[in-house]
């Protein structure tokens, strides 16, 4: 007798033979039991209350009539078993998904308590009859169910609530205790990054500071990865098999990858039950090979030419016993960082498991945690290179379902270097150098000549020598033709300027390495010649893409040039990059699908996305008065606080990224930006390119630094200006006692920050790097100082090609690239000062034209709302300099952006 609860016998309904070609088919099966002999039935899934996005379809809006061609289709069909194999109950669909696009949403489960339900995901070849298949799978899904061990935990995962982990109620907050603050905003942000996992959708949010972006992203992917872990695929031609859920975490920093692995990651695998694997990935070449560094200390007296090579190996040894990753991050300075290349995992010279080593093998114990892990955390670097090799079928990391890229506003730049290519000379130099040092007789080759026939080493030494000759006059030729004959910005216009004579030396070279290959007797040896006969093919074919510029709408230059004092050595380098990633970023990433075949989903993070600022819902569309009427400005929108298509703020970076179907979503900051920040605006200075300008900027700078007592970053836009303020402060920071740091003085980064901390006077002068990833908490920080708006430097070859291609389609290249960059960098420098609740301070603008312009009040737009002061401060009495001319506020002059006159 049936039960009540059952579903009709498979096929007894005419509906199971039509289905909807827009829409994904949902049905449900009951399964009888969990061992052999079962039986199943399928019928169409029920409308509940708990299904609300599908209770107003009509049976022939949920099924439809036959599809008019036979494009595969994905069937999700809910088995309830009598074992407790995952959580999910069911499917259903939303009227506003696109096709192969579909949303989890719990079906009521049976009122017997004794059957838990199983997802099954099948791909029927044959849509228009998807009862037929259905029938025909019925042995798969049997013996999926069969296999499926109830007590494995990838089968018991239980289901997470990402909201409720981050109420005040939750796990998260208990955790943290007086340390938690609940964030409307952060709960906005998982609501839309789980419906894009969900539907394989693409979502762009700009989040602000202090919104909690890394647990926003990390519990919706969490939560997918754990639900999929119930859910059993089954296609015609491969039969069932277990589902394994995959979402790449990608950022441009160091400094946050290691928040995310150290910090955020734990945090949430202590406070979720059910467990789930997270694995920072890293390039190969940042693996230590335990066969090479063994070669390399057996041959050190040919291969190195000097004591601090041997110190150097002898250093990378001795760590080598004690590391647990055998990650360069992990080994600390060398002082010869060159020998690293010797001893290095390299995917050319790998012996894979015939190596000796394969089971000790740094890279592939860390391959195989990647194999197995469900997040993986990459940077931005790794993933675009991986993902411009995918395209060859060369990709090196694992399939993946869903990408989540965080500080998404570098992710332009970073593709475009990725997609294009770079040949310089010390690249060659360093190749040449390792197989045959060009002074001394060092390096590998010389390390195999007891090991080899004299005739082809020998002949592979010249090899060497002829593609050294060549490297030095082509890189000669090219510093010359940079000299003479090329732009003042080193671009290339036309294909062939000089004879390429290194490309056919390197071929010639690669041969003779092979044929010297056949040659030696030792097994890594051979795996070695093969790597470095792989290299120079590789620099031969980059070497003519550039110089015949093969690769279409890309732009080419020259770089560096001759080195001072040696007339006979250059560093020059080559360049290619495409014009536009847009359109291939378009292609490889956002149209693309996963190993399913279902959409790829892909969520752009960061906190300057777009150029306009989140205003509350019920303020009202600004417009700029005095903007041309169809200026490309796209700041006039209301910004609302659920997903929207419309592009509105977010119109600079869709268009740019190619990604112009993205949903958006702006999410303001928690930070009470018109409490805890005030902008200073100097109106009366003179204009950047008045040469008045810099003698004016010294004492407005030191004004405004006594005002906050030290505790100031200072940015520049261009080195020359911050040497010359530098040499003007010095003296008069230094009778205050104020310690000066300046970037670029040889000082690394974090050794900069480092000191700045340790002083709540010190005053930090920064250039590019200083805009962005910086993070000073707390009061030392209390005062931003920009000194020019940040605009791209416009005769950068890629900038001038760029601005020339939308010229050239008639577009206004000011308004459309320049102005919205140097708003989106502008932002990222204002984000410097608040970077928690407690924080207080000024940001101050020392570039005039943020009055006397038009387009002014679109960089003040762009903040948070939060008062603004006009006027100059007084000259301190100790400059000798007069106050800069315009009215001296003595009283705060707290006023709105239109009341101030911009």
């Amino acid at each position: 007798m049936r039960h009540r609860d059952e579903p009709r016998p498979l096929g007894s309904g005419p509906l199971l033979d039509h289905t909807d070609d827009s829409k994904p088919t949902h049905l449900n099966a009951w399964v009888s039991g969990a061992t052999g002999g079962l039986s199943a039935s399928v019928r169409p899934t029920p409308d509940t209350s708990d299904s609300a996005r599908s209770a107003d379809l009509s049976r022939q809006e949920r099924f439809g009539a036959k599809p008019a061609d036979n494009t595969p289709r994905t069937v999700y069909i809910s088995c309830y078993l009598k074992t407790p194999v995952a959580v999910r109950t069911g499917h259903a669909y939303s009227p506003d998904t696109p096709p192969r696009r579909f949303l989890f949403v719990p079906i009521s489960p049976p009122r017997r308590p004794s059957v838990f339900p199983i997802t099954i995901v099948a791909t029927i070849a044959r849509p228009h009859r998807v009862g037929s298949a259905v029938r025909t799978m019925i042995p798969g899904i049997k013996q999926a169910v069969r296999t499926a061990d109830p007590t494995h935990p990838r089968m018991t995962a239980m289901a997470i609530d990402a909201l409720h982990l981050v109420s005040p109620e939750g796990p998260i907050a208990r955790r943290l205790g007086e340390r938690y603050e609940r964030r409307p905003q952060q709960e906005q942000m998982i609501r839309a990054v789980g419906q894009t996992l969900a539907t394989g959708g693409k979502l762009v949010v700009e989040a602000g500071t202090g919104v909690g972006k890394s647990f926003a992203y990390l519990l919706p992917a969490i939560e997918w990865v754990l639900t999929g872990r119930g859910q059993v695929r089954i296609t015609e031609d491969v039969g069932a098999r277990g589902f394994k859920g995959r979402v790449i975490v990608s950022t441009h920093t160091i400094a946050l990858q290691e928040q995310l692995v150290q910090k955020d990651i734990p945090l949430l695998q202590s406070v979720i039950q059910d467990e789930f694997s997270a694995v920072l990935v890293k390039g190969r070449g940042n693996y230590l090979s335990l066969r090479r560094l063994d070669n390399a200390l057996g041959r050190q007296a040919d291969l190195f030419a000097d004591p601090e090579s041997v110190r150097t190996l002898e250093a990378i040894d001795d760590w080598s016993g004690r590391t647990d990753d055998g990650s360069l991050a992990t080994l600390g300075p060398l002082e010869r960082p060159s020998v690293w290349d010797r001893v290095r995992s390299d995917s050319g010279n790998c012996m894979g498991r015939r190596c000796p080593t394969y089971e000790q093998c740094f890279y592939q114990r860390a391959r195989r945690r990647t194999e197995n892990a469900d997040l993986m955390i990459v940077n931005h670097a790794l993933f675009f290179a991986d993902l411009a090799l995918r395209t060859q079928g060369a990709g090196f990391l694992p399939p993946y379902d869903h990408v989540i890229l965080d500080e998404a506003h570098t992710i332009e730049d970073v593709a475009s270097e990725h997609f294009g290519l770079r040949v310089s000379a010390g690249q060659v130099r360093f190749l040449l150098n390792t197989l045959l040092h060009a002074r001394r007789e060092r390096g590998f080759l010389p390390s195999l000549r007891a090991k080899t026939e004299a005739s082809s080493l020998d002949s592979a030494c010249r090899a060497v020598d002829a593609a050294r000759d060549a490297a030095d006059v082509l890189f000669g030729d090219l510093a010359d033709y940079q000299q003479t004959r090329c732009r003042s910005n080193g671009r290339v216009d036309t294909p062939g300027v000089v004879d390429n004579h290194l490309g056919p030396a390197l071929n010639d070279l690669s041969l003779s390495l092979k044929l010297l290959r056949d040659r030696v007797k030792r097994e890594d040896d051979r795996y070695e010649l093969t790597g470095y006969a792989g290299r120079c093919e590789e620099i031969a074919a980059a070497l003519h893409a550039v110089l015949e510029q093969t690769q279409t709408d890309s732009v080419y230059w020259i770089e560096g040039g001759r080195s001072p004092g040696k007339p006979g050595m250059s560093k020059v380098a080559m360049h290619c990059a495409p014009i536009d990633v847009g359109p291939l970023l378009k292609e490889r990433l956002f149209d693309a699908t996963n190993s399913q075949g279902d959409p790829l989903g892909v969520v752009l993070t960061s906190a300057t996305l777009a150029t306009g600022a989140c205003k509350p819902e019920t303020s009202q569309p600004r417009q700029t008065a005095d903007s041309p009427a169809d200026d490309g400005s796209d700041d006039d929108h209301a910004t609302p606080d659920q997903p929207t298509h419309d592009p509105g703020p977010f119109k600079h970076v869709l268009t740019r990224l190619g990604c112009a179907a993205a949903w958006v979503l702006q999410l303001g900051s928690p930070f009470d930006y018109a409490i805890q920040a005030e902008l200073w605006v100097e109106p009366s200075l003179a204009a950047p390119n008045d040469r008045r300008h810099a003698e004016q900027l010294g004492p407005a700078i030191l004004a405004h630094i006594d005002r906050s007592d030290g505790g100031a970053f200072v940015l520049f836009t261009s080195y020359d200006l911050l040497r010359q303020m530098a040499k003007w402060l010095a003296p008069h920071l230094a009778g205050r006692g104020m310690p000066l740091l300046v970037h670029g003085d040889g000082q690394q980064r974090s050794t900069l920050l480092e000191y700045f901390r340790a002083d709540r006077r010190s005053v930090l002068l920064g250039a590019d790097s200083f805009w962005q990833g910086v993070d000073v908490p707390g009061e030392n920080l209390r005062n931003v100082i920009i000194t020019r708006f940040p605009f791209t430097v416009p005769d950068r070859p890629l900038v001038e090609a760029r601005v020339e291609r939308i010229t050239a389609q008639g577009g206004n290249a000011f308004v459309q690239y320049s102005l919205p960059e140097a708003i989106l960098k502008f932002k990222q420098g204002f984000g410097r000062l608040i970077r928690s609740k407690q924080d207080r301070g000024s940001v101050v603008v020392l570039d005039s034209r943020i009055a006397t312009k038009s387009y002014g009040r679109r960089f003040i737009a762009a903040l948070p709302e939060l008062p603004v002061r006009t006027g100059s401060l007084p000259a301190s009495d100790d400059t000798g300099e007069a106050s800069a001319s315009g009215p001296c506020h003595s009283q705060a002059h707290w006023s709105d952006p239109s009341e101030a006159g911009f």
